[in-house]
């Protein structure tokens, strides 16, 4: 499964969509006017009640955190 989060510039996050299927399905999200999407690493959630209430917790407790660098292509 394929977790993206929904940012402000300032690192609040607005919401998830997670995705399931395999790691080469194409997928691109549009996040509204002013929002940022990045996709979420090393998380492991579970379905039903208990995954929800885990994302509600990362949603409180956690911000993005700015990137250091900036992000560029690289050939393969």
């Amino acid at each position: 499964m394929k977790l993206a989060v929904h940012y402000e510039p300032s690192g609040k996050v607005r919401s998830f969509v997670a995705v399931g299927g395999t790691d080469s399905n194409g997928m691109m999200l549009v996040p509204t006017l002013g929002a940022l999407v990045a996709e979420v690493e090393d998380v492991s959630l579970e379905s039903g009640v208990a995954g929800l209430r885990r994302l509600r917790e990362i949603a409180k407790n956690y911000i993005v955190e700015p990137s250091r660098s900036p992000r560029k292509l690289t050939k393969k």
